[in-house]
């Protein structure tokens, strides 16, 4: 236990057990007690007035629990109940004759047990009590910027967390930590974990930022866009400033304002984290930029494209998920939803729903609230994928645009190769390119997440599934899949 400070001294307790015994309400909400932060945190749980009476009130049922933490858990031993006993005798009002008699006691001997071991033991719970409110604030105060998540759990996630809680360690030699992946792969959600773990650990940043370049959402609805303009790197500055509560540092010139935040970010360190950076203007510049504001504070970027191989970046892929995990998710989103013959349903009858659509979270995600109303044989049928536009054009449209024709060709080409990929030969005679060119295409689509690459020593290359419903859908067309000749 902590130092006990002065409202848990003796005689502030006994003067507290002494106003909760004649229900004065008044002056138990005066008392040194009430100025605690879990009388605060206890009026707004109870939805209680921030005056005295609410106070005094709040003591009370604060006093009833640590009655409560008080009683041993075997009632028939005298020995260990007697602090219990005369902590409730007190709240009580009995007097210390008929208290000291209901224990076996003489008076001299109950006074004396009050002052040695029931009072300690007392203020050792509240002293409990009121540290874990204060971690309870802190915990607020740290996630107030923070989104509402857009999960309740997380499957497959947890070799990334405890990766990713390494990299936010005190003195890791890379500062940007950056968590790239196709859409819908659960990067935000990644992040918004993670987020939330360091605020629990109290002391680990002095404080969080959280701003989202994203100028899409896909809702139930369809795409949302926001009306926010594209993230800059000195509008990046001005949040960050703002929510660290410094707001004169946006009226600052450029100059200026960087100054003073890369002092800020480098006395304390906090945790900034930046989702969907794809979207901001220049991100790879942008990214590069903030390894400079660094150490001690931290900068976590979510992405679907790779930002760069910086060495002061720190680089975790966001893949789809095991089948195992998948399944999981599956009959968790089932279960949400009320479908319990989805959630019971044989692993063989599911795990066509992952071999379908991958271990892509949000695919799943919308696979099982189409079941709500379709049979899994309708949603499964034609091409075996998501046919919705509008979740195609939410995952790919960003991406696809940014490629460069030869890049898309490659791209639209995959789906030719057998399910298991192919390799470098492979792809150059699926493509004509020259070896520069092939270099090339395969780099844009590695940085954009849309190609996967793995095996040793010979690379295989290959593409998720998702991405092959979208390369084969009405939203990607070309007129012919000729060889290269150097003017496509």
């Amino acid at each position: 236990m902590g130092k006990l400070t002065d409202p848990f001294s003796p005689q502030n307790l006994k003067e507290a057990l002494d106003a909760i015994a004649d229900r004065n309400l008044a002056a138990l909400g005066n008392s040194p007690l009430a100025r605690l932060d879990m009388v605060l945190a206890r009026l707004s749980s109870e939805h209680l007035p921030d005056t005295p009476m609410g106070r005094g009130k709040a003591l009370v049922l604060i006093f009833r629990e640590a009655l409560e933490r008080l009683r041993p858990a075997d009632p028939h031993d005298d020995i260990l109940s007697r602090p219990y006993r005369i902590i409730k005798a007190r709240m009580e009002g009995k007097s210390p004759v008929i208290a000291a008699q209901e224990v076996n006691l003489s008076v001299d001997r109950w006074w004396a047990l009050q002052r040695e071991r029931a009072l300690p033991a007392l203020a050792s719970v509240l002293w409990e009590m009121e540290e874990a409110a204060r971690g309870q604030q802190r915990h607020r105060y740290l996630t107030r910027h923070l989104p509402a998540p857009t999960y309740d759990v997380l499957f497959g996630v947890e070799d990334r967390l405890a990766e990713l809680r390494r990299a936010l360690q005190p003195g890791t030699s890379r500062p940007v930590i950056s968590i790239d992946g196709l859409g819908g792969m659960g990067k935000t959600a990644l992040a918004h974990a993670i987020a939330t773990w360091a605020a629990e650990q109290r002391t680990l940043f002095h404080d969080i930022v959280w701003e989202t370049a994203a100028q899409e959402t896909l809702t139930w609805q369809g795409i949302e866009r926001r009306q926010t303009p594209a993230l800059t790197f000195e509008r990046l500055l001005d949040t960050i400033a703002i929510q660290l509560g410094y707001r004169e540092i946006p009226r600052m010139r450029l100059s200026e304002k960087t100054a003073s935040l890369r002092t800020l970010l480098k006395e304390r360190p906090y945790l900034i984290v930046v989702d969907n950076l794809e979207t901001a203007e220049d991100y790879q510049t942008l990214a590069a930029r903030l390894a400079d504001f660094a150490n001690p504070s931290k900068f976590l970027l979510t992405s679907r494209f790779y930002v760069g191989d910086d060495s002061h970046v720190y680089r975790l892929h966001a893949d789809q998920l095991s089948e195992e995990a998948a399944l999981a998710l599956i009959r968790h989103e089932a279960q949400a939803r009320s479908l319990a013959e989805v959630a019971t349903a044989p692993d063989e009858r599911l795990v066509e729903i992952v071999r379908a659509v991958g271990g892509n979270p949000l695919a799943i995600k919308l696979v099982v609230g189409q079941l709500t109303r379709l049979p899994l044989s309708k949603v499964l049928d034609d091409s075996r994928g998501i046919h919705d536009d509008q979740f195609y054009l939410y995952l790919y449209r960003h991406s696809w645009n940014l490629l460069s024709p030869q890049a898309q060709r490659l791209l639209v080409l995959m789906p030719i190769l057998p399910t298991g990929g192919g390799t470098w030969d492979d792809l150059l005679a699926l493509t004509g390119y020259d070896e520069t060119t092939l270099t090339s295409a395969v780099t844009e689509l590695v940085e954009k997440s849309l190609l996967n690459v793995g095996g040793f020593p010979e690379k295989v290359y290959s593409i998720h599934r998702l991405t092959q419903h979208f390369v084969m859908s009405e939203l990607v067309r070309l007129e012919e899949h000729r060889p290269y000749t150097g003017s496509q």
